[in-house]
C-alpha cells in the first residue's frame, strides 16, 4: 500500500497593483497633499524647493545611509581579512598569519578558485566606496536626483503661479 501523504498548508498571497486609474488616482492625491502643505507652510515650502532645486545632492542622502548601513559587513570582513595578512598595496604581508598559512600549506603556488586566494584578492581590492575617491573621478548625480530635481521645479514652478 503506498503511503499516505499529508497536504501541505498553504498561504495564498494576493497583491493588489492599481490599475491606470489608480495610478491617476495616486497621483491626485500626491498633488493635493502637494498643494495642502504649499498653502499650510508657504515659507518653509518655497525655501526648501529652492534648497533641493540648488542642492539637488540632498535627495541621494537617505540612499548614501542606507548603502553605509549595508556596507557594515563587508567593511569589517575586509578589515578581518587585512588584519591576517591579506594586504593591499603589498599582497602577502610578511610575518602575518596569512605568510605562515602560504608557506607551511601551499609555497610558491596557490591553488585557483582555493579560500586563500579568494582572501589575498579580498584584500587586494579597493576600498571603492570612498566618497572623496567617486567625486574625484566625476561621478555625476543618479538619475533619481535628477527627476526629483525637475519634479521640485514643476512644484515650484506650481506653487508660484497657481
Amino acid at each position: 500500500m503506498p503511503p499516505i501523504y499529508r497536504d501541505i498548508p498553504t498561504i495564498e498571497l494576493k497583491i493588489k497593483l492599481p490599475d491606470l486609474a489608480g495610478l491617476e488616482a495616486i497621483l491626485q492625491n500626491i498633488i493635493i497633499w502637494n498643494d495642502c502643505l504649499a498653502a499650510a507652510h508657504p515659507v518653509s515650502y518655497f525655501a526648501a524647493c529652492v534648497l533641493l532645486l540648488t542642492q539637488p545632492i540632498l535627495f541621494t542622502v537617505p540612499f548614501i545611509i542606507i548603502g553605509a548601513i549595508l556596507r557594515i559587513p563587508c567593511v569589517i570582513l575586509k578589515a578581518f581579512v587585512r588584519r591576517l595578512g591579506f594586504g593591499r598595496e603589498t599582497g602577502i604581508e610578511a610575518d602575518s598569519f596569512a605568510a605562515r598559512y602560504q608557506s607551511r600549506y601551499y609555497g610558491a603556488t596557490i591553488p585557483p578558485n582555493s579560500y586563500f586566494s579568494r582572501a589575498q584578492s579580498y584584500g587586494a581590492l579597493g576600498d571603492e566606496w570612498d566618497a572623496d575617491e567617486q567625486q574625484q573621478q566625476g561621478v555625476s548625480l543618479p538619475l533619481y536626483a535628477r527627476v526629483f530635481q525637475i519634479l521640485t521645479a514643476v512644484a515650484l514652478i506650481r506653487f508660484i503661479f497657481f
